[in-house]
């Protein structure tokens, strides 16, 4: 029931994979008893949830600079 209720209450499925000590995330997904569509919307309410509680300035549009600079990480 946990990773059940993990899941659909927004919990990513490779963090409950983690949490419940999985070494194969097909082992998690076994357990649980939700469609693939369910967890989808799940995680977005549960980003919509997140980005509510946090100041909404954190969610600007990143300066070319900034993009580039964040690219830049990545090379």
């Amino acid at each position: 029931m946990f990773i059940t209720d993990s899941i659909r209450n927004g919990l990513p499925p490779h963090i409950t994979q983690d949490i419940a000590g999985h070494t194969d995330i097909n082992t998690t997904m076994s357990y649980n008893a939700i469609y693939p569509a369910e967890v989808i919307e799940a995680h977005r309410a549960f980003i919509a949830r997140r980005r509510a509680l946090r100041p909404s300035e954190e969610y600007r549009t990143p300066t070319s600079e900034e993009w580039d600079a964040f690219l830049g990480h990545f090379e």
